[in-house]
């Protein structure tokens, strides 16, 4: 439709876009490199060109082909975190964490400086300040400008939670806040109170407090050794693999549903968060809710420990699941057994270990909980 010089679809011609778009992107060719926003706006702009020359010069799809090839480039991404020191880079998954350092920056500075990138100097400074002595995981794609940020946004995010879901010791220190990207991030980073009464001996200034924010999670050379033992490089090494099945989406987020429980600070909202963990494991959508807790201690405890352990597990899941109930149905914080909870969440990482060797050979969510149900 042409109106006043502009060009535009109407809106339902334009859900058509939309759907083509959704088609489209279910090609390999596509789907590897950008996204379905990118191929509704170059349908656009072919059938809009298509309209202003009265010709079309070339088929569509050859169009978005073209079109894509050109703007397919290699992207490297720095994001930032929040509360993490390293004393050596590692990788985690497909991403590298790592310090940014003086050395980094100036061999940036030097890259940049080139003719060809012609970078003002107001931007090579600007690196200098958001950069400087930062923790950043870094991650490299190959797409369109939108696509390839999404793509690594999700890629550290899946990569920082499985960092996180291994470090049970920081978890579990109360004077720790665990670490998290800048762009996940809601810290607030210090606070300042006072209080007063009535009594003639009350001095406000010794009762004048702040917390200027918890210590940051410092990953030591010992501390990945640590993690190493409990199997941090099984999982890191999965998620460096494309997903092929339903399976490893649903792992991926397992994976990063584990990462935002391990970095709730509330104790009680955290027990809700990781039963609710559990659970999407042993139920079917759509399939209605039976009870979880019967369901861990038939299917799922005796499929993942020893049957000398078995007693034990089920005391822990037992114990977390009352403290869970009686919190949200009663608003009453039953009291913390730490040592518990500690193993409750180790049992996650052992679930979760389990349910990538299995991926090998089962490709369904279905198929695991028939596994479990079955053996």
């Amino acid at each position: 439709m042409q109106n006043g010089g502009e060009i535009k679809f109407e809106n339902a011609v334009y859900k058509k876009v939309i759907e083509i778009a959704k088609e489209l992107i279910k090609i390999r060719e596509f789907r590897e490199f950008t996204n379905s926003d990118f191929i509704e706006e170059q349908i656009c702009s072919w059938t809009f060109n298509t309209y202003l020359e009265k010709r079309a010069k070339e088929e569509p799809i050859n169009y978005l082909r073209r079109v894509l090839d050109e703007n397919k480039e290699e992207h490297i991404f720095y994001f930032r975190t929040v509360g993490l020191h390293v004393e050596e880079n590692f990788f985690v998954g497909n991403s590298k964490v790592m310090h940014i350092n003086d050395k980094f920056i100036n061999s940036q500075k030097e890259k940049y400086k080139n003719v060809e990138n012609n970078c003002k100097q107001e931007t090579l400074d600007g690196l200098s300040k958001i950069l400087n002595n930062q923790v950043v995981f870094k991650h490299k794609t190959r797409g369109t400008s939108n696509y390839s940020h999404n793509k690594a946004k999700y890629e550290v995010r899946l990569s920082a939670s499985v960092l996180k879901i291994f470090l049970l010791k920081e978890i579990y220190d109360p004077n720790t806040r665990l670490f998290d990207l800048e762009f996940d991030s809601y810290v607030i980073p210090y606070y300042s109170s006072f209080s007063e009464t009535t009594s003639n001996k009350f001095d406000l200034h010794s009762n004048l407090s702040s917390n200027f924010g918890a210590k940051p999670t410092e990953f030591t050379i010992k501390r990945y050794s640590e993690i190493e033992r409990l199997g941090f490089s099984l999982v890191s090494n999965y998620i460096k693999r494309t997903p092929k099945s339903e399976l490893d989406f649903f792992i991926r987020e397992l994976i990063i549903s584990a990462g935002r429980y391990s970095s709730q600070l509330d104790p009680y909202e955290k027990n809700v968060m990781m039963i609710a963990w559990f659970e999407r494991i042993v139920n079917i959508e759509n399939k209605g809710r039976s009870k979880g807790l019967s369901k861990m201690k038939k299917n799922i405890i005796p499929n993942i420990v020893s049957e000398n352990q078995i007693n034990l597990l089920e005391k822990i899941f037992v114990s977390q699941y009352k403290i869970r109930d009686t919190y949200l149905h009663n608003g009453i914080e039953l009291r913390f057994d730490d040592d518990i909870f500690y193993r409750f969440h180790y049992v996650a990482i052992t679930l979760l270990k389990k349910i990538i060797l299995l991926s090998e050979t089962i490709k369904t969510k279905a198929e695991l909980i028939e596994y479990f149900e079955k053996n």
